[in-house]
């Protein structure tokens, strides 16, 4: 399983993230709290591994795996 976490600013960092299991979308303010709130979600609040992406459109991003 993995996750998608892309950002991009809004008046600042705002980060917006989805993933596998949850219906909806999430946004936080900062990285740290996106990556919490994709692991609570996704991988029951464990760790994940994260890589840094480039998406289709060149937008880098994170990518996310359960261990």
């Amino acid at each position: 399983m993995s996750a998608d976490a892309k950002a991009w600013t809004d008046d600042g960092w705002v980060w917006h993230g989805v993933n596998d299991l949850c219906d909806q979308p999430h946004v936080a303010v900062g990285l740290t709290n996106l990556l919490h709130l994709l692991e609570e979600c996704e991988n029951k609040g464990n760790t994940m591994r994260w890589e840094i992406r480039a998406y289709p459109n060149g937008e880098l991003g994170l990518r996310g795996f359960c261990s």
